[in-house]
C-alpha cells in the first residue's frame, strides 16, 4: 500500500468473532466445533456499505478497499469488486502479529517518500447521513471505518459478489436451482432453554447444550422446532411429492439426521451431501480447507451460503443477515414470508402459487434415480465441469 493510492482499510464493525488470537500464521488452530459464529453476512454488508460509499463518490473503480486475511479467510474461495486482501502475519523480520496488532497495521499508512507513518482517516457514523446528498464525496486519501453496523437494505452490490472458482461457481448457481431452500437457524442468538432443548430427541439434548453453551446470545429470535418444520414439510410434499429441499442450517451435522431419517435423501439436501468432494476439489487447487474449516467454517460457510441462495424458492429466517443475503443474491422473485413456527398456511399457500408457476422447475428432474447414486457418480472428475 502507498501514500499515493486511494484505500478503504476495511474493519469488522463488531471488532473480532471467534477466536482471532488462534495462530493464524502458522495454521495451527484447534478444531473450533462449530461453536464460532464468524459473522459472514454481517460482514458482507459490511463491505457492501463501504462499497456503497466509494459508488456514492464515483470511486468504486480508483479506490480500493483492504481487509485483513485474519478476518476474512472466505476471500480464498470468493471475490469481493475491487478489493484485496492483506495479510499481517509475521515474517522474518516481525517477532509476534495478535489480532489488536493487525488492526494497527491495517489503518497504518507508510509514506516511504517522506518518510512518514500516519493513519488514516477515520469515517464515523455521520458519514452515511451525508452519502445520499448530491455531490458527496469521500475526500481523503486514505479512509477507515469507525462505525456501528450498517445494512444499506437495498443490496445493490451484493450481486456482485463471486465465487473464484469457474467450475464450483457454475455448479452453486445450477445445483440446488430445482430444490425450495430452507434457513434453519438454531444457534446464537436463538431463544434457549429448557423447553427448546426437549423438543430434541433424547439422544440429541446433550450434545445441543454442549453446542450452546458458548454462545454470547441465549435469548432472542424464537426457536423453530423440527416438529413444526415437519408439519410445513409434509404439507409441501402433499402438493408435489418430488420436492427437494435444501436446508441452511448453523448445527453440526448430527442435528440433520431426524429430517434424513423421516424424508430421506431424495428429499433432504445440507452442506453435508456436498462437503467431501467439494474439498477434495479445493485442495486439488491448493486451497488449504482443513485450516479453512478449523479457522472459521469457511468452506461450510460458502457451500451453505451459495447453495441456500440459488435455490428456486427460499423461505427465509426471521431478522437474519444470513437469510437476507440468500434472498436477494441470485435476483429472483421467489422469496417467501419468513416461517416464525406458526404461520404454516401462509409458506403453504405461498408455495401453491409457486408450484402453479413453477411446476417445471421442481419436477421432472429425475430425482429419484440421481438420489439412490452416491454424489461423485453424479458427477464428471473433479478436473471437468460437474453435473
Amino acid at each position: 500500500m502507498t501514500s499515493e493510492e486511494l484505500t478503504f482499510r476495511l474493519l469488522d464493525p463488531f471488532k473480532s468473532w471467534g477466536n482471532h488470537e488462534l495462530d493464524w500464521w502458522s495454521r495451527s488452530f484447534k478444531k473450533n466445533d462449530f461453536h464460532y459464529d464468524s459473522g459472514f453476512c454481517n460482514r458482507l454488508f459490511t463491505w457492501e456499505a463501504a462499497y456503497h460509499l466509494m459508488v456514492q463518490s464515483n470511486q468504486e473503480k480508483s479506490r480500493t478497499i483492504y481487509v485483513q486475511k485474519r478476518v476474512w479467510p472466505e476471500l480464498e474461495l470468493i471475490s469481493l469488486p475491487n478489493t484485496q486482501v492483506v495479510d499481517y502475519s509475521p515474517n522474518e523480520d516481525m517477532l509476534y502479529s495478535k489480532y489488536e496488532d493487525d488492526l494497527l497495521l491495517h489503518t497504518m499508512v507508510v509514506d516511504s517518500e517522506n518518510r512518514i507513518i500516519k493513519t488514516a482517516n477515520k469515517l464515523t457514523d455521520k458519514e452515511f447521513s451525508k452519502c445520499e446528498k448530491k455531490g458527496y464525496r469521500l475526500e481523503h486519501t486514505h479512509v477507515y471505518n469507525d462505525w456501528r453496523f450498517h445494512n444499506l437494505g437495498t443490496h445493490n452490490y451484493i450481486k456482485d459478489i463471486k465465487i473464484k472458482d469457474e467450475v464450483m461457481d457454475d455448479f452453486f448457481s445450477r445445483k440446488p436451482y430445482h430444490m425450495i431452500g430452507f434457513h434453519l437457524r438454531r444457534g446464537n442468538g436463538v431463544k434457549f432453554g429448557k423447553k427448546q432443548v426437549e423438543t430434541f430427541p433424547k439422544e440429541l439434548q446433550m450434545e445441543y447444550l454442549n453446542f450452546r453453551k458458548q454462545d454470547v446470545a441465549t435469548d432472542g429470535y424464537p426457536f423453530i422446532s423440527d416438529s413444526e418444520y415437519f408439519k410445513l414439510f409434509d404439507s409441501i410434499l402433499e402438493i408435489n411429492p418430488e420436492q427437494e429441499f435444501f436446508i441452511s442450517h448453523d448445527l453440526p451435522d448430527t442435528f440433520m439426521e431426524p429430517y434424513y431419517e423421516r424424508y430421506g435423501k431424495n428429499h433432504i439436501r445440507t452442506k453435508a451431501d456436498y462437503r467431501d468432494w467439494i474439498s477434495k476439489y479445493y485442495e486439488s487447487k491448493g486451497v488449504d480447507v482443513v485450516s479453512l474449516q478449523n479457522y472459521c467454517n469457511g468452506l461450510d460457510n460458502v457451500i451453505d451460503l451459495w447453495m441456500v441462495s440459488n435455490t428456486s424458492l427460499f423461505i427465509p429466517s426471521i431478522h437474519s443477515t444470513w437469510s437476507e443475503f440468500a434472498a436477494v443474491y441470485s435476483g429472483k422473485e421467489n422469496h417467501g414470508r419468513s416461517f416464525n413456527g406458526k404461520n404454516h398456511q401462509e409458506i403453504i399457500d405461498f408455495y401453491k402459487g409457486f408450484y402453479q408457476k413453477f411446476k417445471h422447475v421442481v419436477t421432472g428432474n429425475d430425482w429419484l434415480s440421481l438420489a439412490s447414486k452416491p454424489e461423485n457418480e453424479k458427477r464428471i472428475s473433479i478436473n471437468q465441469s460437474i453435473i
